[in-house]
């Protein structure tokens, strides 16, 4: 009896840590591509200004305004060209550590002018 109850005391920690890898996965990804979608809606209404790198500060704040300080996200935005034919690479990085580890969630799109 001691011997499944020991099993089964595993297999439930590990149950645990594998879903809350799963919540941490989701959040970092639904953070990252929160990011996107507000430098998008950024280029969908023309302020080409404002598609600049953000300091890590402003997002800090977000996150914790968010309820979200946990994580850490860095959006890196690399412009090339010149008007009309511009275009910029938007990178949304989310990291968070999940018992020790560093994880790493990154999301890319490209906006042309």
């Amino acid at each position: 009896i001691g011997v499944a109850i020991a099993a089964l005391f595993t297999a439930i920690t590990q149950g645990v840590y594998v879903q809350k890898a799963a919540e941490m996965e989701a959040d970092a990804s639904d953070l990252a591509n929160q990011a996107i979608e507000k430098y998008r809606s950024y280029f969908s209404a023309g302020n080409y200004d404002y598609l600049v790198t953000r300091s890590a500060a402003e997002e800090e704040a977000e996150l914790a305004a968010m309820g979200r300080p946990q994580f850490r996200r860095t959006t890196v935005v690399t412009p090339s060209g010149t008007a009309p034919n511009r275009t910029w690479v938007v990178a949304a990085s989310v990291t968070y550590d999940l018992k020790g580890k560093s994880r790493n969630v990154t999301c890319r799109t490209l906006f042309a002018e």
